[in-house]
């Protein structure tokens, strides 16, 4: 790392920049050192839609249909965070050849009892 000579006129703006990456790491050390705040498990609507990526009435449907777990406080609607990546964890899509070895089997197994109702 080379050393640059600099003017005397130059000095309150080189101080300036100093103090400006001074600050920024300051701020940058705090945010690092600082303990995370671990998310809460109980989330609220905005939250979920959030988390699932859905509407809002998407997730009302859903959960009126009982497809998303779901709890009442007072008049508000309230989600855990841990059963909802339980059942996204649970539920994994499946690959186009596992869809058609589905309808395969499905397809025999519909054949079969056509067979048998003869």
């Amino acid at each position: 790392m080379g050393f640059q000579e600099y003017k005397f006129e130059d000095l309150p703006n080189i101080m300036a920049e100093n103090n400006r990456l001074l600050s920024a790491v300051k701020v940058l050390l705090e945010t690092a050192s600082a303990p995370q705040k671990e998310p809460s498990d109980i989330m609220d609507l905005s939250e979920t839609c959030l988390f699932l990526g859905l509407t809002p009435a998407t997730l009302y449907t859903k959960v009126s249909r009982k497809e998303i777990p779901s709890y009442k406080y007072g008049k508000k609607l309230r989600f855990s965070r841990k059963q909802l990546t339980e059942l996204i964890e649970s539920k994994p899509r499946s690959t186009v050849t596992e869809i058609g070895k589905q309808a395969v089997q499905a397809t025999a197994l519909a054949m079969q009892k056509g067979n048998r109702a003869q």
